[in-house]
């Protein structure tokens, strides 16, 4: 039963996210347009990424990265969600060539249990408070791996949907309200917001709603400018699809 209805970032109040969705195949990169329709970004298997050029807001001592995620039922290999930093610098939230759910930082690996549910849309969260990886899914903590700071980072930006802005470890299906703070957030913080959009906030310093209808700017709703952008575009392998969650 839904309660409430949905937006690009979740459900209205005491709302809940369903595993439905809805296929990728428009004709263009981009869904119709229309009045109180939700979006998100969708990846196919193309090369695409969306860049974030370097930020030391996205460089903090601690921090949390979430966001809603669908994995396409033919998805295969390494899917990055959010990638800070090049692969063994900054941390990065995607699922291993397992299928199972990973936030990385610094190399260490904190993995969920379980495989990633495909087709299903699932909120996903890693924090790191300085001394541990914490994996959350659908607001519950899954896995823990300790971890000494300080993070090492490097010169890179970061990454939605891929590990590089070569597209590599393309996610393959849908992300929607993906979120950076610079802070760790608790287990009830996670639980309380992970349905709502949000808007700019102390803490939050990258919020991309993933709602555009054209473009190729993903907008960053956090006030700190951190705009991604998408590219290179080969075909119709990036979409923003609207989804009908109410049936």
């Amino acid at each position: 039963t839904l309660i409430g209805t949905i937006d690009d970032a979740g459900f209205a109040a005491q709302g809940l996210h369903s595993a439905a969705g809805a296929p990728i195949g428009l004709a263009s990169i981009y869904g119709p347009a229309a009045p109180g329709v939700p979006y998100a970004l969708a990846l196919g298997d193309g090369q695409i990424s969306a860049a974030v050029a370097p930020s030391p807001l996205l460089q903090a001592a601690n921090f949390t990265v979430e966001g809603w995620v669908r994995r396409d039922f033919t998805a295969t290999g390494q899917d990055v969600i959010f990638q800070q930093g090049a692969a063994g610098a900054g941390y990065a939230l995607q699922v291993g060539s397992d299928g199972k759910l990973q936030f990385v930082v610094d190399g260490t690996v904190a993995e969920a249990p379980d495989v990633l549910r495909l087709g299903a849309w699932t909120h996903v969260a890693g924090v790191y408070d300085g001394t541990t990886l914490r994996l959350y899914v659908n607001g519950i903590d899954v896995a823990d791996q300790a971890l000494a700071g300080p993070v090492s980072y490097d010169s890179n930006g970061a990454t939605i949907g891929a590990s590089n802005s070569s597209g590599q470890n393309l996610w393959q299906g849908e992300l929607d309200e993906i979120r950076v703070w610079n802070v760790a957030r608790s287990a009830t913080d996670i639980s309380n917001n992970m349905a709502f959009t949000l808007r700019a906030m102390p803490g939050l310093v990258g919020l991309w709603h993933l709602d555009e209808t054209s473009g190729l700017t993903l907008a960053d709703g956090s006030g700190n400018g951190l705009d991604a952008v998408l590219g290179p575009i080969p075909g119709t392998a990036t979409q923003l699809l609207s989804f009908d969650l109410t049936a």
